[in-house]
């Protein structure tokens, strides 16, 4: 069950969790509240990543995205999409290209 925590604050299932992201929202910012608690409804990295056939100029976006706005460490996003973490590091600093 314990395992089962969200950010380390919540128990529910997704359809739950789901619910509480209005309230959630506006709180990734706050530095005093542990990376962990404020990135709790923040899509899993498969689900990022999930949709993405090949598309460079879209996986460098979601890239950009993962960790810039839910946090998710350089090698984190690099194991999911099969790149050294450098090379995430390069593509997620600049703002994504439109």
């Amino acid at each position: 069950m314990w395992e089962d925590l969200r950010g380390g604050m919540l128990l529910g299932d997704e359809r739950f969790v789901e619910g509480l992201k209005p309230l959630l929202k506006d709180k990734t910012s706050v530095k005093a509240i542990p990376k962990a608690e404020r990135f709790v409804g923040r899509p899993p990295l498969e689900a990022l990543f999930a949709s993405i056939k090949g598309d460079k100029e879209e996986r460098n976006r979601r890239i950009h995205e993962a960790v810039r706005r839910y946090g998710y460490t350089q090698s984190q996003v690099g194991e999911v999409v099969g790149l050294h973490y450098s090379t995430v590091s390069r593509i997620a600093d600049p703002l994504p290209r439109t």
